[in-house]
């Protein structure tokens, strides 16, 4: 499953995930599942985002480095640790930033380790992405 914040983080996402995918064998069965931050703020979808997140195998968020995390996502995420299900797997953040944001991207990555410990998964710092804005 992949989570992202907008277009471009949505596209770093996707290929880490070709990148991940292209090291599998090939009888693995893939199913991917994409949701956005407005998909997150929709309440009638919400709850089949946790869901399926809790049901994924692997948890790819792809956000930006600073910024404060949306209501809705921090729901998403407070439903997500709630979840009765036992989960499994892992969460991997791939950071997409400004150059000089180094220290606004470390405090979004300690909320994603937390948010993974919490949901009893795995944690993995999967890229940390400089772009020139």
């Amino acid at each position: 499953m992949i989570v992202y914040e907008d277009l471009l983080t949505c596209r770093v996402a996707e290929r880490v995930f070709d990148q991940i995918t292209a090291r599998m064998a090939s009888d693995c069965e893939i199913y991917l599942t994409l949701r956005s931050f407005v998909v997150l703020a929709i309440p009638a979808l919400v709850e089949q985002a946790v869901g399926d997140a809790a049901a994924a195998d692997l948890i790819l968020l792809s956000v930006h480095g600073q910024g404060n995390w949306p209501p809705s996502v921090e729901r998403w995420m407070e439903l997500l640790v709630s979840e009765r299900a036992a989960q499994h797997g892992g969460l991997a953040a791939v950071l997409v930033r400004p150059q000089a944001a180094a220290s606004a991207a470390r405090e979004r990555c300690a909320t994603l380790e937390q948010l993974a410990q919490l949901s009893g998964r795995d944690f993995f710092f999967a890229k940390d992405v400089d772009w020139m804005p």
